[in-house]
């Protein structure tokens, strides 16, 4: 604990720091792989000064690529399983963070790719967590991702992650149903299929076209203006599809 404390202040905060190219190797090469292991550590504040550390890094190595995929792997064990090992709210928000920050703004296209289905795992996963605060970074990363990868580059974990989102549209708080649509509107211009768009998505924005918060429907009308000039729907006048 204390030494996470000591190395994160003396890489990340005191004026000595060292010069950028030095951090980055020193960093990568002798302090990333420890820090990791400390997600898993039994003690919460160890595990917590781990992710305060790797968060230092994702904002000020030169370079962040060599970052995640590193952290995705332990990531994906601590709160994208079932049943989810991280006991803590608070870490398992710390950890949706460092997915929805520089660590996913930074990395480049084919790094991404290679990481994808386990980071889109742990969106999946998160998106149902019971702590509404989880609810709202996971969809922060998911707007994230998708303004990375290219155009349907999402497609094989389209229907996991709108059918994780799509329940949370309903939610009590406002701040929530609305950045959670933003995560679905990603997806949708990302290339969501006409059948997940007609049959899950349609069904629940119906909804909030008269929802009760102002900024809400205005969202959303304007994200449906972008829809109907983006997706193809060849069955959008059939009579089974709901209205």
């Amino acid at each position: 604990r204390r030494a996470l404390d000591k190395l994160n202040k003396k890489l990340f905060v005191n004026n000595e720091a060292p010069s950028p190219e030095i951090l980055q190797d020193v960093f990568v090469r002798e302090v990333l792989a420890p820090t990791v292991r400390c997600l898993a550590d039994p003690v919460e504040k160890c595990r917590e000064l781990s992710i305060a550390m790797l968060q230092s890094a994702a904002d000020n190595l030169p370079d962040a690529t060599p970052l995640l995929p590193q952290v995705i792997p332990m990531v994906l064990d601590r709160i994208g399983k079932i049943p989810v090992v991280e006991p803590s709210e608070e870490i398992r928000l710390s950890l949706v963070e460092l997915l929805s920050g520089n660590m996913v703004k930074r990395v480049d296209v084919e790094t991404m790719m290679s990481i994808k289905n386990d980071l889109l795992t742990i969106l999946s996963r998160s998106a149902e967590d019971a702590f509404h605060e989880i609810v709202k970074k996971v969809s922060t990363s998911i707007v994230a991702v998708s303004a990375t990868l290219p155009q349907g580059a999402l497609e094989s974990h389209m229907g996991t992650l709108l059918k994780s989102l799509v329940p949370q549209l309903q939610h009590r708080h406002s701040q929530v149903r609305l950045t959670v649509f933003k995560a679905v509107d990603a997806l949708i211009m990302n290339g969501a299929s006409e059948e997940l768009f007609l049959r899950t998505v349609l069904p629940a924005v119906q909804k909030l076209v008269v929802d009760h918060t102002a900024n809400i429907r205005s969202y959303v009308m304007e994200a449906i203006g972008r829809w109907m000039l983006h997706v193809k729907c060849a069955e959008y006048n059939d009579p089974t599809v709901p209205k």
